[in-house]
């Protein structure tokens, strides 16, 4: 008897050995996914959409254009007229209001969700609970969805009847640069996934 519950321990104990060395591994992902995270909120202060003047030399005109940040201080303001182009007009006369009040709903759905994941990898980090990347992976899908769907809707949220009372259609032009964050946001999930599928299968480790 004494044998055999010298042998149940001994296994016991190596397989939590086993465990231990195999989730060693796994400690990087939270720390490449806050990275990628904390690159995620940086371009948030990017000019994210606007009216582009492709040839300046052509036409002197610059349109509106707005970052991340203006995009949630209008959201949080309920007032977006703050962005104005070189004349002063407002961003309506060139957006479509619900469209970019959409594209304002989408960037704080983004904001928060990506700041939940930073601090689910910090924590993950620190306190070495590797099942807290499931979270922090869902937060990071979350997050990537609204920067996609804030992308689709600024695709079509201009008037390009107004831009050109302002300036020619072949040179002045809505452009949207939010597939960029979207890409870095896709890319800061990637981590937590990994690590999520690692995570399960050091846990069969311990059966």
């Amino acid at each position: 008897m004494a044998n055999k519950r010298n042998r149940e321990i001994w296994a016991k104990e190596e397989k939590q050995r086993k465990y231990e060395k195999a989730s060693k591994g796994l400690s990087i992902y939270p720390l490449i996914a806050l990275a990628l995270t904390i690159a995620v909120l940086i371009l948030f202060l990017i000019k994210w959409a606007g009216v582009y003047n492709t040839s300046p030399k052509v036409q002197d005109y610059e349109g509106p254009k707005f970052t991340g940040v203006q995009l949630l201080v209008g959201a949080f303001s309920g007032d977006y007229e703050t962005i104005t182009d070189d004349n002063g007009i407002g961003l309506y006369y060139y957006f479509q209001k619900d469209r970019t009040v959409a594209m304002g709903v989408f960037g704080v759905i983004a904001l928060f969700s990506t700041l939940a994941g930073a601090i689910l990898s910090i924590i993950t980090a620190i306190s070495k609970k590797h099942f807290l990347n499931i979270p922090a992976a869902c937060c990071g899908f979350v997050a990537l969805a609204s920067l996609v769907a804030c992308y689709v809707v600024s695709l079509n949220a201009g008037y390009p009847l107004m831009v050109g009372y302002k300036c020619d259609l072949t040179v002045c032009r809505h452009i949207s640069y939010i597939i960029i964050p979207a890409i870095v946001s896709l890319l800061s999930v990637l981590p937590s996934v990994l690590a999520t599928v690692k995570y399960f299968s050091v846990r069969k480790l311990l059966k």
